[in-house]
């Protein structure tokens, strides 16, 4: 059960849902010993070690909005 965006109906339980999803390219930086990561010594004892986040650049969803099947054959997203 959701409520579409377009038309603000209360769609009924099993209904499928379609969404529309805006993305915006983000660019994730370089953050030094942030990751605990557990291995073992040579003595076989248990260590931990602090490994970098590479970061990077990537898509990342902004926003998602649910529409009915009714609005979104009106406004033509299939």
């Amino acid at each position: 059960m959701y409520k579409c965006t377009y038309c603000s109906k209360t769609v009924a339980p099993g209904t499928p849902c379609k969404k529309v999803v805006k993305t915006a390219i983000f660019r994730h930086p370089f953050r030094p010993k942030v990751h605990r990561r557990w291995g073992y010594d040579k003595q076989g004892r248990p260590k931990q070690e602090w490994v970098d986040d590479k970061g990077g650049v990537g898509p990342q969803i902004v926003s998602e909005h649910p529409i009915c099947p009714d609005c979104a054959i009106a406004k033509n997203i299939v």
